[in-house]
Formats: structure tokens, C-alpha cells, sequence
């Protein structure tokens, strides 16, 4: 490759860069997990493990399954500040707040990791490039309620476009 090929392709990634890199790290954020999309995945393995499923909250939304003396409420802890409210106001009556991550459940939030995944799907969202990661679910449940667990799994969860 002759020396002002080099250059010029050495420019246009020098350009590049310093472009995209500003918009991953600084610009706002156009978008939102796509929780609608991830309760409505986690029907049928509810449905399966013969859980009565409702949909419900609009917006913010959240399912509530019921078999036998389970109650519970299932939503994305994507965003902790809302779930924690919501299960604080709503949660409250049906018992316990467990969190799953990757196919683990456990009383706290899982930590850095899925936050640190999100902020990465984000910015690539940025770049119109979509993809899914792992979920965190809370669920607030009732009565013996442990194969609720195995019916949810490691859901994913996307971005929605801007």
C-alpha cells in the first residue's frame, strides 16, 4: 500500500474514533430495556410449569402468577429504583423479594456485573447495534413458591430502538 493510502486510512480511523467515541461515552440515553417484551417471554415457561399468568402495569410492566398457594409477582430489576419502590408498595403483601441473575437466585441484587452489561448494551444501542443480555428479575412470592424459579430461568432482555 503506497504511503498516502496509508495515511489517508490512517485519517479517516483517526476521524472515526474520534467521532463515535464521544457519542458512546457522553451522549444521552435513547434507550430503555425492553421490558414489555421480556415479561411477555417469560409467559410461556410459566404457562408451562402450570402458573396462571396476568399481565399488568402499563408501562412499567410486571406478571403476576399464580398456581396453587404461589402468589407472585415478577418483574425486570433492570432499573433498581423502581422495582425497589414498586415491590415495596405492591410487593409488600405477597412476601419475600428474591433476585435472579443468570439462572441464580439469591436476596440481594446481583452486584456490578448486569448494571456494567447494561451500560454496554447502551452504548452500542447508540450505534443502532441491538442485542440481548442477561436479565435480572425480582420476584416477590408467596406460599411455596420454588419452582416459580425454575420456570423463569436466564431470560434475555434488549434495548428498544431510540
Amino acid at each position: 500500500m503506497p504511503p498516502r493510502n496509508l495515511a489517508l486510512s490512517a485519517l479517516f480511523v483517526l476521524v472515526l474514533a474520534a467521532t463515535l467515541v464521544p457519542r458512546l461515552l457522553f451522549a444521552a440515553s435513547p434507550t430503555r430495556a425492553d421490558e414489555a417484551r421480556l415479561m411477555a417471554d417469560l409467559v410461556p415457561g410459566l404457562h408451562q410449569a402450570g402458573f396462571a399468568v396476568h399481565l399488568a402495569g402499563g408501562g412499567d410492566p410486571y406478571a403476576l402468577a399464580v398456581k396453587d398457594k404461589c402468589r407472585a409477582i415478577v418483574r425486570s430489576a433492570d432499573r433498581a429504583d423502581v422495582t425497589g419502590s414498586f415491590l415495596e408498595q405492591t410487593g409488600a403483601r405477597y412476601g419475600p423479594v428474591s433476585y435472579g441473575y443468570r439462572g441464580q437466585w439469591r436476596l440481594s441484587t446481583p452486584g456490578k456485573r448486569p448494571v456494567i452489561e447494561r451500560m454496554i448494551q447502551d452504548r452500542l444501542a447508540r450505534l443502532h447495534i441491538f442485542y440481548g443480555r442477561p436479565a435480572v428479575l425480582a420476584v416477590s412470592s408467596s406460599g411455596s413458591c420454588v419452582e416459580i424459579q425454575r420456570a423463569l430461568g436466564a431470560p434475555t432482555i434488549y434495548a428498544t430502538p431510540p
